[in-house]
């Protein structure tokens, strides 16, 4: 048994040199070996073989990485799964693996599959106490919904990276620090806050990036200039990435600028489409209104004329108007003379009558 520990120890020191010489591909052959001995030895289900297992998976997903920034899309597939193989014991990288095949597919265009490893890398993050990487997971969904044109969700996604981020770089206790220099090598921590330091800057790059997609261009400017500001202050000066920074941040002062020139001489443009199109509308009213106005003109000149002829044919047959008249007096005049004689025939009568009764009475 001491033979295997010296053995181990050996394989272990060897395969820690290989990566701190970038030499990726020795060192997975060498903690291959070491996992296949404590296999033998230990069995699978022992604590010593998971934490293997668990360098072992680490190292595939980084030189997967790799690969895929070489774009040997092929040889960063075959990691990627062998990553996934060894991650079934392990939330935690099983997380990480998941991620990683989310930039694989992202990368190849294939967004969906990239949405649904990242889905699921959420899932297994959330419910974990501590989850390193969900900041991270955060980030790589704001990418892929940005791509989708899901901007909206892809703000919301960047949002909870940055405050993540934030917690983790600026709340980490000192005594966590402490116990990370002691256990690990001074330049490797140097390394690992750097290379947060560099995540959070680009959290605030991607923040800034959606919100200029949703055309808040005041706030699209601020985080861009955060961006920039946290870069400086906590990078090496000749860091690239705060090269990117200024360049994106100049681009888009820009653009900005540019877009906001557009949107002005578009809102001119429709103020002065409306301006005209209300005078057009005011002018056919007013044609209209004339037009009508004219229809009524016409119509009243027509009726004066129609009675000023009327007038003229009276005026011209005085005579027949005069006879008719007196035709008409002639015809009232006999009916009284006639009603007149009929009244004393009626006298008459009665004053016989009287006679006869005086006689009578003699």
């Amino acid at each position: 048994m001491d033979s295997i520990r010296e053995r181990l120890l050996q394989l272990d020191q060897q395969a820690q040199q290989f990566q701190q010489q970038n030499k990726y591909l020795e060192a997975l052959n060498v903690f291959e070996e070491m996992l296949m001995i404590k296999k033998s030895a230990y069995g699978e289900d022992s604590e010593e073989y998971f934490k293997t297992s668990d360098k072992l998976c680490e190292l595939c997903n980084l030189i997967a990485m790799i690969f895929l920034q070489k774009e040997k899309f092929d040889a960063s597939l075959e990691f990627l799964k062998k990553a996934d193989l060894l991650a079934q014991s392990s939330t935690r990288y099983k997380a990480i693996t998941y991620n990683n095949l989310a930039c694989f597919y992202r990368r190849n265009g294939k967004l969906r599959s990239a949405l649904q490893y990242l889905q699921q890398a959420l899932e297994i993050e959330i419910r974990q106490e501590t989850a390193p990487s969900l900041a991270d997971t955060h980030l790589n969904m704001c990418a892929v919904l940005s791509q989708l044109n899901r901007h909206a969700e892809a703000l919301e996604h960047a949002l909870i990276s940055v405050v993540l981020l934030q917690d983790e770089f600026l709340m980490k206790p000192p005594d966590q620090k402490m116990e990370q220099s002691q256990n690990q090598d001074q330049k490797s921590v140097e390394q690992k806050m750097k290379d947060r330091v560099a995540v959070l800057a680009i959290a605030y790059h991607n923040l800034g990036v959606e919100f200029e997609y949703l055309k808040r261009f005041d706030e699209a400017i601020q985080t861009y200039q955060k961006a920039v500001r946290f870069g400086e202050l906590h990078l090496p000066q000749d860091h690239q990435l705060i090269g990117n920074l200024k360049n994106v941040l100049g681009n888009a002062q820009e653009q900005i600028n540019q877009q906001r020139a557009k949107d002005s001489n578009k809102r001119q443009q429709k103020e002065l489409q409306s301006r005209n199109q209300n005078k057009r509308k005011l002018v056919e009213v007013e044609a209209t209104y004339k037009q009508s106005n004219k229809k009524k003109t016409e119509k009243t000149v027509q009726h004066q004329q129609q009675q000023q002829v009327m007038g003229q044919t009276i005026r011209s047959n005085p005579q027949n108007n005069s006879v008719n008249i007196r035709e008409d007096d002639q015809e009232q005049q006999g009916g009284v003379q006639q009603e007149s004689s009929y009244n004393d025939h009626d006298e008459l009568q009665q004053e016989a009558q009287t006679q006869l009764q005086q006689q009578q009475q003699y």
